[in-house]
């Protein structure tokens, strides 16, 4: 099993990315319902991602019938640049896929928060995709 969009250790991809072999943005079931002020709020959420985590990756849920995934995750980013009280707002194709990259999630790292609060709103859409590849033609 190849890991197309990232490589086994690190296949954490921020939504807009196009898997290899699917033709299609892996992040669709995780856009539905996203409005524009979510949409905004993701691009900019994207941009300040400084740490994608090294952790593994939950490959081992996805099939050739589904052979991609994603979660919409919802959290705060502190005046450290952690991740602070992160909810899983949508995931598919499993509740278990969804805790998975909501782990996932906890242990990024982005520019630290400019709020005066020092609490910034944050929202990411996290993908995984594999290509399991053809089985190869018989030989006699």
């Amino acid at each position: 099993m190849n890991a197309v969009c990232a490589a086994a250790t690190l296949a954490v991809l921020v939504a807009g990315t196009a898997c290899a072999g699917t033709g299609k943005d892996a992040s669709d079931p995780c856009r539905v319902g996203v409005g524009d002020a979510d949409g905004t709020l993701i691009a900019e959420t994207e941009k300040r991602l400084l740490h994608r985590p090294d952790g593994p990756v939950p490959l081992h849920l996805l099939t050739r019938k589904t052979p991609s995934g994603c979660a919409r995750v919802r959290f705060t980013i502190d005046a450290s640049g952690d991740v602070k009280n992160p909810t899983l707002e949508f995931f598919f194709p499993s509740p278990r896929f969804g805790r998975e990259l909501l782990a996932l999630v906890s242990d990024m790292k982005f520019t630290p928060a400019v709020a005066p609060d020092g609490r910034d709103e944050a929202l990411i859409i996290v993908n995984i995709a594999t290509d399991f590849g053809s089985a190869g033609e018989a030989k006699p």
